[in-house]
């Protein structure tokens, strides 16, 4: 289970870094440049930029949903929905379906009408695009937030008195002598909170299985 959890967690950052990498390359550099095109180098770029964009990152963000989801009921989030882990997961996931839409969706469809418009509805069209980049970046600023709070709420009190305890001086921690002792004189610090998936990883790194 280590390592499904370990190979989940691997995949949905990379497919986070993907898609948010997407939305910053477009937003700040390829919609300002396509400003200063020629309006017929405008079109052709946008119906070039559509076929590319849409297909993509639309399919991109669903799968690092969807990883989320696999890697929260992996690490036993359904046995605590009702907990601020539990809580934060399922609102990352409206959040991440929110974002989707926008990206694979209202951009993507936008930017089709970029490659056909010309004058005014162009300009509407473009006006359009940067509204929807900001509200996608704003979702994605959403996200990393409830990212951090899953990571650094209990999670993170267990990992630093599990750190805490380790390091410390052998004659101030007895139980650092005898390999996995550490871990139990711990248990009392920690056994108010929750062991998230985050802390079951961090743990199983200093060998605490």
């Amino acid at each position: 289970m280590f390592w499904l959890t370990a190979l989940l967690q691997w995949l949905h950052v990379l497919g986070g870094i993907f898609w948010f990498g997407s939305s910053l390359m477009t937003n700040f550099v390829l919609v300002p440049i396509l400003a200063g095109l020629a309006p017929d180098s405008q079109r052709a770029w946008a119906a070039a930029f559509a076929k590319r964009y849409g297909p993509i990152v639309g399919p991109i963000g669903g799968l690092v949903i969807l990883l989320g989801i696999v890697r929260g009921i992996t690490g036993g989030v359904l046995g605590s929905l009702g907990s601020p882990y539990g809580l934060t997961w399922i609102a990352a996931i409206v959040v991440g379906v929110a974002l989707a839409g926008v990206g694979g969706g209202l951009i993507a469809r936008t930017v089709e009408k970029l490659g056909t418009a010309s004058g005014q509805l162009w300009d509407e069209s473009y006006g359009r695009i940067k509204t929807f980049g900001r509200v996608e970046l704003a979702l994605f600023a959403v996200t990393f937030t409830l990212m951090i709070t899953m990571r650094f709420g209990n999670g993170f009190k267990l990992t630093a008195s599990f750190a805490l305890i380790t390091f410390l001086p052998s004659n101030l921690n007895p139980g650092i002598s005898i390999g996995r002792e550490p871990v139990a004189m711990m248990i009392p610090l920690v056994a108010s909170t929750r062991c998230t998936p985050s802390a079951v990883f961090t743990s199983s790194a200093f060998g605490a299985t």
